[in-house]
């Protein structure tokens, strides 16, 4: 693997994101959009990649972060639709974690690319633990379960308002979802700003759905 020397961050990044391109994709791993990758898990779920890196503008420097996710194409189907919304083919994502929290305690829970450094080795390094930790992570996630049951810790209260009682929804889970929508009615009741007014929209819409 060569990646040439940059003569600034953004041409270093896409240097390094084509010389990940082929083994990403011999890791199943298709691209989409704005450096997003997805691959297949289940007959309804895809797994998810992002790599949100911080540019140095003042110098040829880059910290790589790397996110992955699992997308529940059900569950985004039947929210888009309580929404109002057209249904995206691969984003967002469902659940989503950074994935430097799924493995072993790092100094630094970024990779740190310059021209000086040994970049082929670290674009190695951010692949190999692509594989071995972004991957089980994905692969243990794709029942709808996960969504109710790590969905605090790999949601954002926003995203879980909407996810948790949909998943509920299509596991046949009627009151579980009464209860979902319950507890984020009443902690919006005093408010009236444009997200708890979708909110409600969107509680209104699915309750209806559950009596068809």
């Amino acid at each position: 693997m060569t990646i040439p020397v940059a003569r600034s961050s953004k041409e270093f990044e896409t240097a390094l994101l084509k010389a990940a391109l082929p083994k990403l994709t011999r890791m199943g791993m298709q691209k989409r959009a704005h450096w997003i990758f997805t691959c297949a898990l289940a007959p309804e779920a895809i797994g998810w990649l992002s790599f949100p890196s911080r540019l140095d503008r003042s110098e040829v420097h880059i910290m790589m972060s790397v996110n992955v996710g699992v997308r529940h194409q059900t569950l985004e189907r039947t929210l888009a639709e309580l929404e109002g919304e057209k249904f995206h083919a691969y984003h967002p994502p469902s659940m989503m974690t950074s994935l430097d929290s799924l493995m072993p305690r790092r100094a630094f829970p970024s990779w740190v690319f310059t021209n000086e450094t040994d970049n082929a080795a670290l674009l190695n390094d951010v692949i190999s633990c692509i594989e071995k930790y972004g991957l089980a992570f994905m692969r243990d996630h794709t029942g709808l379960d996960s969504i109710v049951e790590t969905g605090y810790q790999f949601q954002s209260r926003e995203s879980r308002a909407y996810r948790v009682p949909v998943a509920y929804f299509l596991m046949g889970e009627s009151e579980k979802v009464r209860e979902s929508l319950n507890e984020t009615l009443e902690s919006i009741a005093d408010r009236d700003d444009f997200w708890a007014q979708g909110f409600r929209k969107f509680a209104a819409n699915l309750s209806t759905r559950m009596h068809d």
